[in-house]
């Protein structure tokens, strides 16, 4: 499985000059495969990425609707384990700036 890295995390410089895969612009995540980097920006993660994911799960259910909604469901799950790791990051992030600056 790969990794997500925030675009804004100086621990990763390199990344700095990456490009969105999809249209060029400047991208805020990036995700380590096995295969690269992927590095994507907001618009395209909304716009383009639902619709990549599409057509890999369509091609694999036989076109059909009930197993794309399964599908679906497992991508919701994903989306929301992913949104609620980021969040304890972000968290874990504050915790470790706020005590290495002295607050107790």
């Amino acid at each position: 499985m790969g990794q997500i890295i925030s675009h804004k995390d100086d621990a990763y410089p390199d990344f700095k000059n990456e490009i969105c895969f999809s249209c060029g612009e400047s991208p805020v995540a990036f995700w380590m495969g096995a295969t690269g980097l992927v590095s994507v920006c907001r618009t395209c993660a909304i716009q383009v990425l639902p619709c990549l994911i599409a057509d890999a799960i369509w091609q694999q259910c036989d076109m059909s609707i009930p197993i794309a909604q399964n599908a679906l469901t497992e991508v919701r799950e994903r989306f929301w384990y992913a949104v609620a790791c980021n969040e304890r990051m972000a968290r874990t992030r504050q915790l470790k700036e706020r005590f290495s600056d002295g607050e107790t």
